[in-house]
Protein backbone atom coordinates (compact mmCIF):
# COMPACT_ATOMS: atom_id res chain seq x y z
CA UNK A 1 0.00 0.00 0.00
CA UNK A 2 1.12 3.90 -1.06
CA UNK A 3 -0.64 6.63 0.65
CA UNK A 4 -0.04 10.34 0.38
CA UNK A 5 -1.03 13.60 1.18
CA UNK A 6 -0.10 17.25 0.55
CA UNK A 7 0.00 19.91 2.63
CA UNK A 8 -2.48 22.34 0.62
CA UNK A 9 -4.87 18.68 0.82
CA UNK A 10 -4.60 18.91 4.39
CA UNK A 11 -5.66 22.73 4.93
CA UNK A 12 -8.88 21.68 5.58
CA UNK A 13 -8.57 19.76 8.34
CA UNK A 14 -6.74 22.04 10.14
CA UNK A 15 -8.09 22.19 13.77
CA UNK A 16 -7.17 24.35 17.14
CA UNK A 17 -5.58 21.71 20.18
CA UNK A 18 -6.47 22.98 23.75
CA UNK A 19 -4.69 21.75 27.12
CA UNK A 20 -5.58 22.44 30.07
CA UNK A 21 -7.66 25.40 29.08
CA UNK A 22 -5.03 26.89 27.09
CA UNK A 23 -4.12 27.09 23.17
CA UNK A 24 -1.61 24.40 22.73
CA UNK A 25 -1.13 24.26 18.75
CA UNK A 26 -2.95 23.38 15.73
CA UNK A 27 -3.03 20.25 13.59
CA UNK A 28 -3.52 19.42 10.05
CA UNK A 29 -3.94 15.56 8.76
CA UNK A 30 -1.99 14.88 5.64
CA UNK A 31 -2.37 11.06 6.00
CA UNK A 32 -5.73 10.09 7.63
CA UNK A 33 -6.44 6.78 8.30
CA UNK A 34 -10.15 5.92 6.51
CA UNK A 35 -12.52 5.80 8.96
CA UNK A 36 -9.47 6.39 11.84
CA UNK A 37 -9.11 2.66 10.89
CA UNK A 38 -6.62 1.54 13.68
CA UNK A 39 -4.25 -0.53 11.33
CA UNK A 40 -3.79 2.29 8.59
CA UNK A 41 -0.67 4.63 8.86
CA UNK A 42 -0.86 8.40 10.46
CA UNK A 43 0.60 11.27 9.31
CA UNK A 44 0.08 15.72 10.59
CA UNK A 45 1.78 18.81 10.89
CA UNK A 46 1.40 20.39 14.91
CA UNK A 47 1.66 24.26 14.69
CA UNK A 48 2.56 24.15 18.73
CA UNK A 49 2.34 28.00 19.37
CA UNK A 50 4.25 29.86 20.78
CA UNK A 51 5.72 29.42 24.90
CA UNK A 52 2.86 26.56 25.02
CA UNK A 53 4.48 23.65 27.06
CA UNK A 54 3.76 20.27 26.28
CA UNK A 55 4.52 18.05 28.97
CA UNK A 56 6.01 14.32 29.41
CA UNK A 57 4.23 11.96 27.47
CA UNK A 58 4.28 8.63 25.61
CA UNK A 59 2.12 7.00 22.42
CA UNK A 60 1.38 3.64 22.13
CA UNK A 61 2.60 3.48 19.06
CA UNK A 62 6.41 4.19 17.53
CA UNK A 63 6.40 7.65 15.60
CA UNK A 64 8.79 9.51 13.76
CA UNK A 65 8.81 13.48 14.55
CA UNK A 66 10.17 15.82 12.17
CA UNK A 67 10.86 19.67 13.32
CA UNK A 68 10.40 21.64 9.55
CA UNK A 69 9.98 25.51 11.19
CA UNK A 70 10.62 27.77 14.40
CA UNK A 71 13.01 26.26 17.05
CA UNK A 72 12.52 24.93 20.54
CA UNK A 73 13.47 22.17 22.93
CA UNK A 74 12.49 18.84 23.75
CA UNK A 75 13.70 17.74 27.16
CA UNK A 76 17.65 19.00 26.91
CA UNK A 77 17.69 18.95 23.15
CA UNK A 78 17.77 21.33 21.15
CA UNK A 79 15.25 21.74 18.23
CA UNK A 80 15.31 23.49 14.80
CA UNK A 81 14.78 22.62 11.07
CA UNK A 82 15.55 20.12 10.50
CA UNK A 83 15.59 17.66 13.50
CA UNK A 84 14.38 13.84 13.52
CA UNK A 85 13.19 12.37 16.23
CA UNK A 86 12.21 8.63 16.69
CA UNK A 87 10.55 7.30 19.80
CA UNK A 88 9.55 3.54 20.24
CA UNK A 89 6.27 2.48 21.43
CA UNK A 90 5.39 3.82 24.81
CA UNK A 91 8.47 5.80 25.00
CA UNK A 92 7.98 8.80 27.30
CA UNK A 93 9.53 11.74 25.72
CA UNK A 94 8.98 15.82 26.60
CA UNK A 95 8.42 18.16 27.76
CA UNK A 96 8.23 19.44 24.05
CA UNK A 97 8.68 24.10 24.59
CA UNK A 98 8.73 25.78 21.27
CA UNK A 99 10.63 29.29 21.15
CA UNK A 100 9.00 32.79 20.55
CA UNK A 101 8.31 31.95 16.61
CA UNK A 102 6.53 28.68 17.70
CA UNK A 103 7.62 25.21 16.29
CA UNK A 104 6.24 23.17 13.29
CA UNK A 105 6.57 19.65 13.65
CA UNK A 106 5.86 16.46 11.66
CA UNK A 107 4.23 13.48 13.56
CA UNK A 108 4.85 10.43 11.35
CA UNK A 109 3.08 6.74 12.71
CA UNK A 110 2.79 3.52 10.92
CA UNK A 111 -0.92 3.12 11.76
CA UNK A 112 -3.39 5.46 13.81
CA UNK A 113 -3.74 6.51 17.49
CA UNK A 114 -5.46 9.98 18.60
CA UNK A 115 -4.02 11.10 22.13
CA UNK A 116 -1.38 10.92 24.19
CA UNK A 117 -0.53 9.51 27.63
CA UNK A 118 0.70 11.82 30.28
CA UNK A 119 3.42 11.34 32.76
CA UNK A 120 3.58 10.44 35.78
CA UNK A 121 0.27 9.21 35.68
CA UNK A 122 -0.14 6.93 32.94
CA UNK A 123 3.22 5.64 34.88
CA UNK A 124 1.33 2.25 34.88
CA UNK A 125 0.93 1.53 31.46
CA UNK A 126 4.25 1.47 30.56
CA UNK A 127 4.40 -2.03 30.14
CA UNK A 128 8.21 -3.74 31.00
CA UNK A 129 8.75 -5.87 28.39
CA UNK A 130 8.62 -2.99 25.87
CA UNK A 131 11.64 -1.53 25.70
CA UNK A 132 12.35 2.50 25.76
CA UNK A 133 13.89 3.68 22.78
CA UNK A 134 14.72 7.52 21.52
CA UNK A 135 16.91 8.24 18.72
CA UNK A 136 17.73 11.66 17.41
CA UNK A 137 19.25 12.06 14.15
CA UNK A 138 21.67 14.11 12.72
CA UNK A 139 19.89 17.89 11.72
CA UNK A 140 19.86 18.93 8.82
CA UNK A 141 20.13 22.15 6.54
CA UNK A 142 17.18 21.65 3.53
CA UNK A 143 16.03 24.23 1.06
CA UNK A 144 12.48 24.72 2.88
CA UNK A 145 9.13 25.82 1.70
CA UNK A 146 10.20 28.02 -1.01
CA UNK A 147 13.90 27.33 -2.02
CA UNK A 148 15.67 25.32 -4.98
CA UNK A 149 16.60 21.87 -3.65
CA UNK A 150 20.17 21.89 -3.01
CA UNK A 151 21.24 18.93 -4.57
CA UNK A 152 24.39 20.01 -6.87
CA UNK A 153 24.54 17.77 -9.83
CA UNK A 154 24.77 14.35 -8.92
CA UNK A 155 22.07 12.23 -6.66
CA UNK A 156 23.36 11.61 -3.30
CA UNK A 157 22.10 9.46 -0.53
CA UNK A 158 23.11 10.20 2.83
CA UNK A 159 22.47 8.70 6.49
CA UNK A 160 20.61 10.39 9.11
CA UNK A 161 20.11 7.93 11.23
CA UNK A 162 22.48 5.42 10.68
CA UNK A 163 20.64 1.84 9.80
CA UNK A 164 19.79 -0.30 12.71
CA UNK A 165 20.15 -3.98 12.07
CA UNK A 166 16.48 -4.28 13.14
CA UNK A 167 15.38 -1.85 10.19
CA UNK A 168 15.42 1.20 12.08
CA UNK A 169 17.06 4.16 9.58
CA UNK A 170 16.44 7.43 8.19
CA UNK A 171 18.55 9.26 4.74
CA UNK A 172 18.25 12.32 3.27
CA UNK A 173 18.14 11.89 -1.02
CA UNK A 174 19.15 14.61 -3.01
CA UNK A 175 18.39 14.28 -6.57
CA UNK A 176 19.02 16.91 -9.44
CA UNK A 177 16.52 18.52 -11.72
CA UNK A 178 14.62 16.18 -13.39
CA UNK A 179 16.53 13.12 -12.21
CA UNK A 180 15.57 9.91 -11.66
CA UNK A 181 16.49 7.03 -9.07
CA UNK A 182 14.67 4.47 -6.03
CA UNK A 183 14.78 5.27 -3.03
CA UNK A 184 16.43 3.30 -0.22
CA UNK A 185 13.98 0.15 1.64
CA UNK A 186 14.69 -2.18 4.30
CA UNK A 187 13.20 -5.82 3.95
CA UNK A 188 13.14 -6.27 7.69
CA UNK A 189 10.80 -3.52 8.77
CA UNK A 190 7.76 -1.89 9.75
CA UNK A 191 7.20 0.45 6.10
CA UNK A 192 8.05 3.99 5.70
CA UNK A 193 7.37 7.71 5.24
CA UNK A 194 9.18 9.39 2.43
CA UNK A 195 8.94 13.80 3.23
CA UNK A 196 9.73 16.53 0.63
CA UNK A 197 11.82 18.90 2.74
CA UNK A 198 12.65 20.90 -0.68
CA UNK A 199 11.95 21.47 -4.63
CA UNK A 200 9.22 18.96 -5.60
CA UNK A 201 8.53 15.28 -5.91
CA UNK A 202 6.82 13.63 -9.40
CA UNK A 203 4.69 10.99 -7.99
CA UNK A 204 1.61 9.03 -9.59
CA UNK A 205 0.69 11.75 -12.00
CA UNK A 206 1.56 14.80 -8.80
CA UNK A 207 3.97 17.16 -8.09
CA UNK A 208 4.45 16.92 -4.30
CA UNK A 209 6.04 19.82 -3.12
CA UNK A 210 7.25 20.79 0.18
CA UNK A 211 5.82 18.72 3.59
CA UNK A 212 4.35 16.63 1.04
CA UNK A 213 4.33 13.07 2.60
CA UNK A 214 4.44 9.68 1.26
CA UNK A 215 3.81 6.37 3.00
CA UNK A 216 4.84 3.00 1.70
CA UNK A 217 3.86 -0.11 4.00
CA UNK A 218 6.81 -2.99 4.43
CA UNK A 219 5.31 -5.01 1.20
CA UNK A 220 6.51 -2.02 -0.93
CA UNK A 221 10.08 -2.17 -2.62
CA UNK A 222 12.10 1.30 -2.67
CA UNK A 223 10.15 3.87 -4.20
CA UNK A 224 10.52 5.41 -7.69
CA UNK A 225 11.70 8.69 -7.56
CA UNK A 226 11.35 11.91 -9.66
CA UNK A 227 12.62 15.54 -8.72
CA UNK A 228 10.40 18.40 -10.11
CA UNK A 229 12.43 21.29 -12.39
CA UNK A 230 13.65 22.90 -9.04
CA UNK A 231 15.49 19.44 -8.04
CA UNK A 232 14.14 17.40 -4.51
CA UNK A 233 15.29 16.67 -0.81
CA UNK A 234 13.87 13.85 0.23
CA UNK A 235 13.73 12.40 3.84
CA UNK A 236 13.04 8.50 4.26
CA UNK A 237 11.84 7.29 7.37
CA UNK A 238 12.09 4.07 7.97
CA UNK A 239 10.39 2.07 11.22
CA UNK A 240 12.28 -0.97 12.78
CA UNK A 241 10.49 -3.87 12.64
CA UNK A 242 9.03 -4.12 15.47
CA UNK A 243 7.46 -0.73 15.43
CA UNK A 244 3.59 -2.15 15.73
CA UNK A 245 5.27 -5.66 17.63
CA UNK A 246 2.91 -4.71 21.26
CA UNK A 247 -1.08 -3.80 21.09
CA UNK A 248 -1.96 -0.15 22.13
CA UNK A 249 -2.52 0.37 25.74
CA UNK A 250 -6.04 -0.37 25.56
CA UNK A 251 -7.15 3.03 27.86
CA UNK A 252 -8.30 5.88 27.06
CA UNK A 253 -5.40 8.69 26.82
CA UNK A 254 -5.35 11.08 29.20
CA UNK A 255 -5.69 13.82 26.40
CA UNK A 256 -7.18 13.49 22.73
CA UNK A 257 -5.66 16.05 20.00
CA UNK A 258 -8.02 17.28 17.54
CA UNK A 259 -9.10 14.43 15.01
CA UNK A 260 -11.23 15.00 11.78
CA UNK A 261 -12.05 12.11 9.55
CA UNK A 262 -10.61 11.89 6.42
CA UNK A 263 -8.74 9.66 3.21
CA UNK A 264 -5.76 8.01 2.95
CA UNK A 265 -5.28 8.64 -1.22
CA UNK A 266 -4.22 5.18 -3.28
Amino acid sequence: MICFGTLTEAAHTRLPFHLDGKLLSHKSHLIVAPDNDPASPNAFLIEQEPGAFLGVHFHGNAQFQVVVAGDGTLGPHALRPVTVHYAGQRTAYGPILPGPQGLWYLTLRPRYEAGAYFMPQSRDLRDPAIKRREVFGATLETAGRDGVANCGAVTTLDAVIVPQGDGLAAWIMRLPAGMAGQAPATPASSGRYHVVLGGSFEHAGHSLDWLSTVWADAEEPGLAVRAGASGLELLILEFPADATAHDLPGVKPTAVLATREGLCST
